[in-house]
């Protein structure tokens, strides 16, 4: 068993944070990030340097065939808001120097849509037979009676996903925009300060260039201002009535209710599903009342 401190030998070693995703090491003037080793990250690391994005961290050191050691800097401004509108911009630079056009195939197509209606479909079953469920419970619990009280807005919202992939899918051809994506894209793996930097990159890859915000609003929509971020984004970006249509589809899949022991934790949950149903909703409504209105 490699221990990481017989992999620093020349750091002296002050702290050992154990995070969820990294471990980071505290010397008596810098921080380090420790990752497992990578085998690909050098082919990211030529490309994004080749293209001169500032928003990553170089290979510090590479001791053994075990760990890779980065520089690591912390959030030097806290709050969530500005932190969120930095990264945007860290995923407008990314997504504007590695926008291509690709053919897709009408097999590629039809795979894409029928993955995503699977879902849909899916979803809509989860939650009727948990509705069966809740409707033959003679005292429901907390959570259920607060699910069974919005519920229809779940349905609402699984419903404009169906509609919103339909309408990709009749007006789809068969060039497609791509970009390079972060994959990873919460603000769990951004630092803003001193240096700001996505701090994992191992995801990376090619993929349709709304991939990007789209998980960044299924992770984040109920911790800042989605309408504010979105409009920055796609200010540069200008996103087709086409790429819209299935970024509305794939942010309004509710997520299952994750059951907990507890009733209390079990009704939060069940509150951020509906408050993000709510607030996708509306979100959705007011973008394509805006479309709408610039068409």
């Amino acid at each position: 068993m490699i221990r990481i401190q017989d992999c620093l030998k020349n750091i002296k070693i002050n702290k050992i944070s154990y995070l969820k995703d990294y471990i980071v090491i505290t010397s008596s003037d810098h921080k380090y990030l420790i990752k497992p080793k990578d085998s690909n990250k050098k082919n990211v690391f030529d490309y994004l340097r080749s293209i001169n994005y500032p928003y990553y961290v170089e290979l510090e050191n590479n001791p053994n065939d075990y760990y890779e050691i980065y520089p690591y800097y912390d959030d030097l401004v806290k709050d969530k808001s500005q932190k969120a509108k930095e990264m945007i911009y860290a995923l407008i630079s990314l997504h504007l120097k590695t926008i291509n056009y690709k053919e897709y195939n009408t097999d590629k197509i039809k795979e894409i849509y029928e993955t995503q209606n699977k879902i849909i479909d899916e979803r809509i079953k989860y939650y009727l037979d948990l509705q069966d469920y809740i409707d033959e419970l003679e005292y429901p619990l907390p959570e259920y009676y607060l699910l069974i009280k919005n519920i229809s807005k779940i349905y609402k919202l699984l419903n404009i996903s169906k509609l919103k992939i339909d309408s990709w899918y009749k007006n789809i051809n068969n060039k497609i925009r791509e970009s390079l994506l972060i994959k990873k894209t919460n603000l769990n793996n951004f630092r803003y300060g001193e240096k700001s930097y996505f701090i994992d990159l191992k995801d990376m890859k090619k993929g349709l260039i709304i991939s990007d915000f789209v998980e960044f609003y299924k992770q984040e929509a109920l911790n800042v201002d989605m309408k504010y971020l979105f409009s920055i984004y796609n200010s540069k970006i200008d996103l087709t009535n086409n790429e819209l249509d299935i970024l509305y589809s794939l942010i309004s899949i509710p997520q299952k209710i994750e059951i907990k022991k507890s009733h209390y934790e079990n009704t939060i949950n069940v509150r951020k599903i509906i408050d993000y149903t709510e607030k996708t909703i509306e979100f959705i409504s007011e973008e394509y009342k805006k479309n709408q209105e610039t068409n």
